[in-house]
């Protein structure tokens, strides 16, 4: 075993090439056997064995091992100092790269802060010679000025001071629209907002975060003018960018997150805004604690929600609490302060507690009138709040002419198509028309007002309603009732506050099986939806009286 292990291999391919059959394939003499022998234990590559190069290496790699073992390495050494030479490259040019973009970032930052600082100093610059220089002595001339009067000022000088800086301009007009946004001039927000928007949208992009700051103001003003469905997807779209670019406990995001909610609970729906509420306060209270003026702007919001689900304990409990926390750091004038004022005595309405909520509700109409001006947006809300309470209180003397006034300064002040206004025209039309108080009652009046707030929102059911009532009361019998029939079309649902109404003006017309039938139905409904309500019980003795019918009416 030993002996043909070693002659396996090249002395078997000698002995095998002395023992071939053609004579051209066996070594020619003796001598060349020798030699290949030779060259066998001289470690050479034999003549017998294939001649691949492979065999060959071998071979020389057997003769000349120290050589060998000092190329490999030397070559070993070559290539691991070939790839920490690449990875040293590899890093550096990484590194270079990571510097060059910090550079490059570093000069965009330095670019973006220059910009800035022209753009506050071109700004301070306007507002100080332009906006507050219209109120010098000089300028004012003795005349009291106004703080419209020196943003109209201004206003007019914007488009000449800065033709060539559109980037200042768009800062100016955003400042602006702010500020009329604060002032509760929307209209002449949206004005400013659009243009500031349109400016750095297409000079900064649509996604820098003075683009979404406009667009944000923007969309507050749109929901503030009751164009709703304009301002919800501005809000949802900044809300999602500020959402992946400042992550979702940001100010920024969670302010975005807040408006959007509010466009929800403007529309209605009270579920997502209230969860939304929710997270919103959940998250506030946590980062910036429970006495932030952010923190109870969403605590005040989520009440608003609560309250319009009837849950008027906790929604009391919430405004009472943020109520508490905004008088002693805020202070009792402030407009977050009035505004929680007005939001607990709306509470203790819906509580009944009508003597609690009308001191309340005078005592921030007075306040508001002071600090926010008699026109603003909220000191009217208030007055409207006040109005309604009086008339659930029959003091149709203070109500009346309270009704008549919120409408004045809301025709002033509002755009036409602002919602605010067609409800002030459609509750005054009301009042006007179904007063019990005779001296009060003004049918044709009411009848113009109702069609202009129906001409506003047609699709209103209860604008229609109050048109028909004051047709009714005009002796326009016809009129009154296409006019319930338009809300019969309209109505989602059976309703039969205004079947009274109706009866009555198929009697008026001759019509008295239908108009009994009528009277039936409206009776039905009363009991069973409303059996309390007290002016329906007016109506229906008005009815009654007219259509000659004997009862026993249940409310008295």
């Amino acid at each position: 075993a030993k002996l043909t292990k070693l002659v396996r291999g090249e002395l078997d391919w000698i002995v095998m090439k002395t023992l071939e059959k053609d004579r051209n394939r066996r070594y020619e003499t003796a001598k060349d056997f020798a030699a290949d022998v030779q060259r066998y234990l001289d470690d050479e590559a034999v003549q017998a064995c294939p001649a691949s190069a492979w065999y060959r290496f071998r071979k020389f790699a057997r003769r000349n091992k120290a050589a060998l073992t000092v190329a490999a390495s030397v070559f070993v050494m070559l290539a691991i100092g070939t790839v920490l030479i690449w990875r040293a490259k590899s890093e550096t040019e990484r590194a270079l790269e990571k510097a060059q973009k910090n550079y490059r970032e570093a000069q965009h930052q330095h670019t973006l802060a220059q910009q800035r600082a022209e753009e506050a100093n071109a700004v301070g610059k306007f507002l100080i010679d332009d906006l507050l220089g219209s109120a010098t002595p000089e300028e004012a001339r003795g005349r009291q000025v106004m703080v419209a009067d020196v943003l109209a000022n201004a206003e007019r000088k914007i488009e000449t001071s800065f033709a060539n800086q559109p980037l200042i301009e768009a800062a100016v007009r955003h400042t602006m629209g702010t500020t009329y946004e604060r002032l509760g001039r929307y209209d002449a927000a949206e004005r400013h907002l659009v243009r500031a928007r349109e400016l750095r949208a297409r000079l900064l992009g649509p996604e820098d975060p003075d683009t979404l700051a406009s667009m944000n103001n923007l969309a507050n003003v749109l929901e503030s003018l009751g164009k709703r469905h304009e301002a919800r997807p501005i809000h949802e779209h900044v809300l999602a960018i500020r959402r992946r670019d400042l992550g979702p406990v940001h100010r920024e995001t969670l302010s975005s997150a807040n408006n959007l909610a509010l466009v929800l609970l403007g529309q209605g729906e009270l579920g997502p805004a209230q969860r939304l509420f929710e997270e919103i306060v959940s998250v506030r209270r946590r980062i910036l604690g429970p006495e932030d003026p952010h923190t109870l702007n969403s605590i005040h919001n989520l009440a608003v929600v609560l309250s319009k689900q009837d849950q008027v304990d906790e929604a009391h409990r919430l405004h009472e609490e943020v109520l508490a926390i905004r008088r002693r750091v805020l202070g009792p004038e402030h407009p977050d302060t009035l505004k929680s004022m007005n939001s607990v005595a709306a509470q203790l309405q819906k509580q009944d507690k009508w003597a609690e909520a009308r001191k309340l509700y005078e005592e921030t109409l007075t306040v508001r009138r002071s600090v926010m001006s008699p026109e603003h947006p909220e000191t009217l809300r208030t007055m409207e709040n006040l109005a309604r309470l009086l008339s659930k209180q029959s003091e149709w003397h203070n109500a009346v002419p309270l009704w008549e006034e919120l409408l004045a300064l809301r025709s002033r002040v509002l755009p036409p198509d602002h919602p605010d206004l067609a409800y002030s025209m459609e509750r005054l039309a009301w009042f006007l028309a179904t007063c019990p108080d005779a001296q009060l009652r003004h049918p044709k009046r009411a009848v113009e007002l109702a069609q202009r707030a129906v001409d506003k929102a047609p699709s209103m059911v209860s604008y229609w309603i109050t048109l028909g009532v004051a047709h009714y009361k005009s002796g326009n019998w016809n009129a009154a009732i296409t006019a319930q029939q338009k809300v019969m079309k309209l109505r989602k649902g059976e309703n039969g506050s205004d079947w009274f109404f109706l009866s009555m003006a198929h009697w008026q017309l001759g019509n008295k099986v239908e108009a009994r039938q009528w009277f039936d139905r409206a009776v039905a409904w009363m009991e069973k939806n409303s059996p309390n309500n007290q002016e329906l019980r007016r109506f229906r003795n008005e009815a009654k009286v007219l259509l000659g019918i004997q009862e026993k009416d249940k409310l008295k």
